[in-house]
């Protein structure tokens, strides 16, 4: 029981991780284009990173079942 609470809490923090990461690269990616940047080079970096990270766990957690 504990480890099905467990693993509904991580798959739902790296989705969220995902969504937030790919949103800010995104919004980062807009702001690049109208020459108006939201976030600077190393915070788009880092956003992206995130998003690709939570998504690699999020889909290797799903192929374990």
């Amino acid at each position: 029981m504990s480890s099905t609470i467990s693993n509904i809490f991580k798959i739902t923090f790296l989705f969220i991780g995902a969504i937030v990461g790919f949103l800010a690269t995104y919004l980062s990616a807009l702001g690049v284009y109208y020459k108006e940047p939201y976030f600077s080079v190393g915070e788009t970096l880092l956003y992206a990173s995130i998003a690709m990270i939570s998504l690699y766990f999020l889909i290797r957690s799903w192929r374990k079942r």
